[in-house]
């Protein structure tokens, strides 16, 4: 190892260490270098190893320095606290406080601040803090210095000049077990011992091999022993201990290992497991090593059998063919067989010799495999191998693996069940061609390296060899687009001239669409007359580029969630157009696509052509419609190219060839779209505010006012200056800054980095939004703490990232996370590319959304958030379909854009993703592990620090435990945050809200709440159109605002949908009337069946616990009253619930009873009528809307509290019965308190819980907390009622405190909860309070404007005396909560 003697010092210190991370830790670094220069030490100038041996050393000082800071700090806290709970006054109290400041540092000047401070909110918990920082920045010195304590001790010891003598000698003097041993056992936080622990390992590592074992003493050795052994210790304490057990050459290290293999431990032990794995790959040569192979081949971990897969690829055993076939092909969990199967092409990359058995086991694999997931894997796996093969030049292996590749991928594309195997299956299809196929591998080759380079949008010319036909070469162009820009090309004498991506110019398509189709909600100064422009013949469309929701703007490429892709295969409506653009004689336009080659001609006569163009052009959007048909939609398949037949075009499509120039076979789902015959729009408002002082000639001369203006306008312009050269500044002095943006999933993963660098142990600032504007702040080695960001009006501007800034700046935050809050273009440039330049940025998605401002079709929205990028840095993104454009953006910025696949999600093993309190998206999870990747951060790590340290958002998708309220049984889902069609059905799927059946499970019944905004009106039109198509329930709870636009909506969604609705389907070929009476009236929930109907009413009674007799029921069936009252008297044990829920019972069941008569009536008339009718056809239309309405519920009230919602849905659902229910759309206004309602309720299930476990440590605390509890509602009342009763008889209650606690809770309780008997909620249309709450009211308003100036004030004092630290986090968190609450109204109702 050579060295530079002449390195600076500080770059010695920092060896290993990248330049993010030496940023973060520059005050540990200063710190150290400060100590080294103040200690006196000579540095040797021209002795590597003697400067090394003199920062150990300085090291091992600094570390002792730290260790007497902590006793002498925990020492003065002990004796502070102590003092303080003899005082006897409040002057007394202060007169410590002071005392404690003084000792912790405060100079003269602060204690009077701190004085003047009292009056505000400075007191114990406040200077205690103050004693956490201190103490945790010693913490932090000490697990930084042990860090690179073990990387220079490495370098020390692993010289290569070093004999195993001198290492001994080295080591004795360095005396690094001394120095540290102690720390290995610290009490204090966990990081300080694991940095201890890898730091003797790092060392360790590099010692010479021979006689190891006689380095550590038999004291340390035991130590780690006895942690290695015990799964109560801390889980990354027991890795680290194993690992250096295992360096060290410890000799039992294998019986380590069969130990924890062999007896599973529930929790987080699999951590254990996992690591115990990797670790038994550096014992491979043991005798019991096969043996504990198979062990970890039963491990009930996915986690586990996933790093069995990699121990197997890295030491191929013998048993490796065995073993991987197993985990591929019979393994319970997918992620563990797609990770096998994936795991293939590091096998074949370390030993191609592995060839023919991947080979074989991707055969039996794809053939047994019937999860689309894993099958994509398949898909993936064979193009990726030939690119292995094709690197090594393996000729005759490569051919081998493309012929079972192409019979493989051949059979999928045309047999398999899900759709989108098929597409997965022929565009990897078409990629292994391009290897196999040795001219097309010289033409892709050739034509990759050029597309590579070439800006998108612009004409280029390209010399293509004559050789290469037309379809030959869009094949190979189709197979390098699949996730890239398309081309638009024409090709003629040798040259392909070609412009990546297609030009949009102006349309009168376009242009009458938008005249028809006025609406307020378009974006301003958006481009509203401009479509899609195809100049060449020959067209290479890009796999991706489509839109994951429909937006306003019709024939846009939509994805087909059921295809996964916007089937590139068939003509876009503009695409057609630009086909009549050409001149005579006419010729097609040809798609090469992977499925295989469209072509278009259009009709040859200039009439007809005009006739086309006229038809086409004002009737776009129905043709667009007709092209994105689904299965459910109610046309035919084929019916949009019917359409284009009539108007004189004519389109083919054939496949492509196989490797023996036959056509390979079609996909019948691609088949069916092509008709059997056929042939191959601002400044004013502010300004009228203040006219009548500017225009006024009697008060102001001409001069003046000129004076006035100019001086306004230097106050105006100077403090923009001063505000953004001091934001610059303050984001120059922070060490690491990281930004996120995307429509989906921005709020949670800027959460999820904050727990990352959290559980780090730094000190982090995130700013994130998500359903209230938060920050989250936390010192170096704390906890982090959710604090509002004050927003006067709750109104976001852009100068609150600034003030942020500054005070991160102040805080002097190592880490600064922040959420992008901007929607205009101009204000997230601002925001990015002047104030943060960030060192690293991330976005999740670009799904369309806010098309007001960033739209108006779903492809400008990537445009717009490419402002967003950084210039000369880093970018980790999420997008799949639009990732070129941020690709391209990436690359003219100097940036680097790296994405985060399916793969990476799709893997992430299902006990590791449990760990997390809520249902996060495994892609943004995988995002932000591909950020840790940045830092070298490992991945078990990174997803252990976010499970442990994240900060739940509002809006996370959140399953909240089943409450009993009223004779029902409720379970909230929190999908509020989902926004968007895609992410909302995602939830709805993802759920299983999809597949409830109500005749398999008639004891559940499905509801929605849809939290509507009057501000947010393209979100409304997208969730009436869901409501209308997508999603099937019980009942529907409109809240919110503007529910009569939403309606509105409602009704035109419906109307679109009534004209589709036949009983004659044309999509199906022979269809029956009543099969498809039978579907719709499902869709709608409505009994079709007598069992049905004797279902829903038995398990209102089974619910209620009320016995019965089903034949009896049966019987009385049309009206069950008689028989029902009978089962009230003695003698049945769900007499006092039936009497109280008996009228309810019967209204829900005749309504039931009434649905299913109505169905079978229409039912009769269709059976007598079975040939197409359009009196039927209105009659189903009718009563599908009718059963339709009455599932609506709208609360009209916009200020309706959580708990009365909950009282209306209870008294909506029927008695006995469980309500799943999912909110949607939003979560401000009325949705924010119904969340409240339901996060009470889980802090009181949790609390609760606690109590019953028997431990009476945790049974001490949720008694404490539900004795302070005050938000105690419907959803807790009859649990809690039961949970008094049960605690009163535990053991750990047996005492006087105890018992009086829980009196305390009944006490509170009887004022908070409603009788149960209460069967009727409030009314949600009465007003409360008359004519005092309305002059209460206007009162508040006239006052509201003095007030929400001291709001703003206070909330100023409250971050300067964070900076001061005069206020504790804890008591900053609650008074800038109780500012935002007062500022959203009711602040005087409440006085």
């Amino acid at each position: 190892m050579k060295r530079n003697a002449n390195v600076p010092l500080e770059d010695v210190l920092t060896e290993g260490l990248s330049a993010p991370w030496q940023r973060v830790s520059r005050r540990q670094i200063a710190a150290i270098l400060a100590f080294l220069h103040k200690s006196g030490r000579r540095l040797p100038k021209d002795d590597a190893d003697a400067r090394y041996r003199v920062l150990l050393d300085t090291l091992l000082d600094w570390i002792e320095v730290q260790r007497r800071d902590i006793a002498r700090l925990h020492a003065n806290h002990h004796e502070f606290t102590a003092r303080l709970a003899s005082a006897r006054s409040e002057d007394e109290i202060r007169g410590h406080v002071l005392d404690y400041a003084r000792t912790l540092g405060a100079g003269r000047r602060q204690l009077m601040g701190d004085r003047q401070a009292f009056g505000r909110w400075f007191g114990p918990d406040a200077v205690s803090e103050r004693y956490q920082k201190q103490f945790a920045d010693c913490e932090r010195h000490l697990s930084f210095s042990l860090e690179r304590l073990g990387v220079l001790g490495a370098r020390y010891m692993g010289a290569e000049s070093v004999t195993p003598e001198e290492g001994i000698q080295r080591w004795r003097k360095l005396d690094l077990e001394g120095g540290i041993g102690e720390l290995l056992a610290y009490e204090g936080d966990l990081r300080v011992r694991l940095a201890a622990f890898h730091g003797l390992a790092r060392v360790a590592r590099d010692l010479p091999p021979e006689g190891r074992g006689r380095y550590l003493g038999d004291s340390t050795l035991t130590y780690s022993y006895r942690l290695a052994m015990d799964p109560r210790q801390p889980v990354w304490l027991q890795t680290e201990a194993l690992s250096l057990l295992s360096v060290m050459g410890y000799p039992a290290v294998v019986d380590i290992i069969a130990r924890r293999l062999t007896r599973v431990v529930e929790g987080d032990d699999f951590f254990v497991r996992q690591h115990a794995v990797q670790v038994l790959g550096d014992h491979s040569d043991d005798a019991r090593f096969e043996t504990l192979l198979e062990t970890a081949m039963n491990d009930p971990s996915p986690t586990v059998r996933q790093a069995l897969i990699d121990l197997l690829i890295k030491r191929r055993p013998t048993s490796l063919e065995q073993h991987l076939s197993t985990l591929a092909l019979e393994d319970s969990a997918r992620e563990v067989r797609g990770y096998a199967i994936h795991a293939l092409i590091r096998l074949v990359e370390s030993d191609a010799s592995f060839v023919d058995f991947s080979r074989e086991l991707a055969e039996r694999g794809a053939r047994h495999e019937h999860l689309p997931i894993t099958l994509r894997l398949y898909c993936h796996l064979m193009p990726a191998i030939a690119a292995v093969l094709l690197e090594k030049e393996e000729e005759a292996a490569l051919e081998r693996w493309a012929e079972t590749g192409f019979t493989l991928l051949t059979r999928l594309h045309t047999q398999a069940d899900d759709l989108r195997v098929r597409r997965w299956a022929a565009q990897a299809r078409e990629t292994l061609w391009c290897m196999a196929d040795p001219e097309a591998r010289d033409l892709h080759e050739q034509l990759r390296t050029r597309l590579k380079k070439s800006p998108v949008r612009k004409q280029l010319r390209l010399k293509v060899s004559e050789q290469a036909d037309d379809d030959r070469l869009g094949r190979v162009l189709s197979a390098l687009t699949q996730d890239d820009f398309g081309l638009d090309a024409s090709r003629a004498s040798g040259k392909l001239a070609f412009r990546r991506w297609e030009r949009f110019r102006f349309r009168l398509w376009r242009a009458w669409y938008e005249l028809m189709h006025s609406s307020p909600d378009k974006r301003q100064a958006g481009h509203h007359t401009i479509g899609r422009v195809y100049y060449g013949l020959f067209q290479v469309p890009s796999a991706r580029m489509s839109e994951l929701s429909p937006t306003k703007v019709p024939g846009e490429p939509l994805h087909m969630s059921d295809e996964d892709g916007w089937r590139p295969y068939l003509p876009l409506v503009d695409q057609v157009i630009s086909s009549l653009d050409q001149s005579w004689p006419t010729r097609p336009m040809k798609l090469y696509t992977s499925e295989g080659v469209t072509e278009i001609t259009p009709p040859g006569g200039l009439v007809a052509r005009l006739r086309a163009r006229l038809k086409l052009t004002f009737r776009f959007a129905h043709y667009a419609r007709l092209r994105n048909w689904e299965a459910d939609s109610g046309g035919a398949a084929n019916g949009y190219m019917t359409a284009l037949q009539s108007l004189g075009f004519t389109v083919g499509f054939r496949t492509h060839t196989d490797p023996d120039a036959k056509p390979l076979p079609e996909d019948p789902a691609v088949r069916r779209f092509f008709p059997a015959l056929a042939f191959p729009p601002l400044l004013v408002g502010w300004w009228q505010d203040y006219t009548g002082y500017f225009v006024s000639v009697y008060q102001n001369t001409l001069r003046q006012l000129s004076f006035f203006l100019a001086g306004m306008l230097a106050l105006f312009v100077g403090r923009h200056v001063y505000v953004n050269l001091t934001t610059r500044r303050a984001r120059n002095k922070l060490p690491l800054v990281i930004g996120g943006w995307g429509t989906r999933g921005k709020s949670g993963t800027e959460r999820l980095k904050a727990a990352l660098f959290n559980g780090m142990g730094f000190h982090v600032i995130s700013k994130t939004t998500g359903c209230e504007a938060m920050f989250l702040h936390g010192y170096s080695h704390r906890d982090l703490q959710e604090m509002f960001l004050f927003r006067p009006y709750d109104k976001a501007t852009i100068w609150e990232q600034a003030d942020l800034v500054k005070l991160s700046k102040k805080l002097d935050a190592d880490v600064f996370l922040w959420e992008c809050m901007g929607l205009t273009p101009s204000y997230v440039r601002i925001l990015q590319k002047q104030w943060m330049r960030d060192d690293i940025s991330t976005i999740t998605n670009t799904y369309p959304d806010h098309e007001d401002i960033q739209g108006p079709a779903g492809i400008n929205i990537p445009i717009v958030m490419t402002e967003f990028i950084p210039k000369n840095s880093t970018l980790i993104t999420s997008e799949a379909e639009m990732l070129p454009i941020l690709q391209q953006a990436s690359q003219k910025l100097g940036t680097e854009c790296h994405s985060v696949s399916w793969i990476e999600s799709e893997l992430l093993p299902g006990d590791t993703l449990s760990r997390f309190p809520y249902e996060e998206h495994p892609t943004n999870i995988a995002l932000v592990l591909r950020m840790a990747d940045e830092f070298d951060i490992p991945h078990l790590f990174a997803l252990k620090a976010m499970a442990d340290h994240v900060v739940l958002d509002l809006g996370v998708l959140k399953v909240y435990p089943l409450a009993h309220a009223r004779g029902r049984w409720l379970q909230f889902t929190n999908g509020m945050s989902a926004n968007e069609r895609l992410g909302a059905l995602g939830n709805w799927n993802r759920l299983g809200f999809d597949k409830q059946d109500p005749e398999a499970e008639p004891g559940v019944w499905i509801s929605t709440v849809i939290n509507n905004r009057a501000d947010r009106v393209a979100r409304s039109r997208v969730f009436a159109d869901i409501l209308v198509n997508d999603i099937s329930a019980d009942r529907h709870f409109l809240i919110g605002t503007n529910l009569e636009g939403l309606m509105g909506y409602i009704e035109e969604s419906w109307a679109v949908r009534r004209e589709e609705t036949t009983l004659w389907p044309r999509s199906q070929e022979n269809p029956d009337p009543s099969v498809e009476w039978h579907r719709l009236a499902r869709q709608m929930r409505i009994c079709v069946t007598e069992e049905a109907v004797l279902g829903r009413l038995a398990a209102m009674l089974e619910g209620l616990g009320v016995e019965h007799d089903p034949q009896a029921l049966l019987k009385h069936l049309a009206d069950p009253r008689e028989y029902l009252k009978t089962l009230t008297q003695e003698g049945n044990p769900g007499k006092a619930s039936l009497s109280r829920h008996l009228e309810t019972m019967l209204a829900q069941h005749q309504a039931y009873y009434r649905e299913w008569q109505a169905f079978c009536e229409l039912d009769g008339r269709i059976a007598k009528h079975p040939t197409p009718s359009d009196s039927l056809d209105e009659q189903a239309r009718e009563l599908l809307w009718t059963w339709f309405r009455s599932r609506i519920e709208i609360v009209r009230s916009p200020f309706v509290t959580g708990e009365q919602l909950v009282n209306l849905i209870c008294d909506q659902t029927p008695p006995g019965y469980t309500n799943r229910i999912l909110g949607m759309q939003n979560i401000k206004g009325p949705g924010l308190d119904w969340v409240y309602r339901w996060q009470a309720w889980d802090k009181i299930h949790a609390a609760g819980e606690m109590i019953l476990n028997g431990n009476r440590g945790e049974a001490t605390r949720g008694l404490q907390f539900l004795a302070s509890f005050q938000e105690y509602g419907l959803l807790s009342a009859e649990y809690m009622q039961e949970l008094l009763s049960r605690a009163r008889e535990l053991p750990v209650a047996q005492s006087e405190s105890f018992q009086a606690e829980l009196r305390l809770i009944a006490a509170n309780l009887e004022d908070k909860n409603r009788p149960e008997e209460e069967e009727e909620g409030p009314s949600l249309s009465e007003s409360s309070g008359g004519f005092w709450m309305t002059l209460v009211s206007w009162v508040e308003k006239f006052l509201d404007v003095g007030d929400a100036v001291r709001r703003r004030r206070k909330a100023d004092q409250i971050y300067r005396d964070m900076v001061s630290k005069r206020i504790s986090t804890a008591r900053a968190a609650e008074e800038l909560q109780y500012l935002t609450k007062r500022q959203k109204g009711g602040w005087l109702v409440r006085r």
